[in-house]
């Protein structure tokens, strides 16, 4: 298969991480409203209080971080798939690194504070979605890392000065 075939399958698949970020964004904003509806402000100890800002918080910032990457998946995705502006895509695919560590991060910190919990109440579909859980934002940081190792080969720089044959 030719290398600007592999070009356009990168895109496709960065313009499906744009839909599953989308997702996971409108899940992320649902999320703060479902902890805010379900928490009532004047029954329960300060210490439920705090689980419940740092819930709140928590989607948040996760909303937030894939929000920000939402236009920066579609965008290099498109380029891609056009292959066009190959200096701009290297650039985009390393803010899309950067931008898919913060909920990456938060997510992991997530897991392994939780960690020990999993640990006394060991079932194997508490552990097996809590893997899931911590494995799923390593699907973006691993597709913008393939997408830099395939767009710093040299021979992929001909491939974007041409226009994209119609096969």
């Amino acid at each position: 298969m030719p290398l600007a075939r592999w070009i356009q399958i990168l895109g496709i698949t960065h313009y499906i991480l744009g839909a599953l970020a989308s997702i996971a964004t409108a899940l992320a904003v649902a999320g703060i409203f479902w902890v805010s509806a379900t928490s009532s402000p004047t029954t329960g100890s300060p210490d439920a209080k705090l689980g419940i800002d740092v819930a709140m918080l928590t989607f948040g910032a996760i909303a937030l971080c894939l929000f920000l990457l939402l236009p920066i998946t579609f965008l290099l995705g498109n380029r891609l798939f056009c292959r066009r502006w190959r200096v701009v895509c290297i650039v985009m695919a390393v803010c899309e690194l950067l931008w898919s560590l913060f909920p990456g991060g938060i997510v992991a910190f997530i897991f392994f504070t939780e960690l020990s919990t999993l640990q006394s109440s060991s079932t194997t579909a508490t552990i097996l979605s809590a893997a899931l859980s911590a494995a799923i934002p390593a699907i973006p940081i691993a597709l913008s890392i393939a997408t830099l190792i395939v767009l710093s080969i040299p021979s992929t720089a001909p491939s974007f000065a041409q226009p994209p044959s119609s096969s």
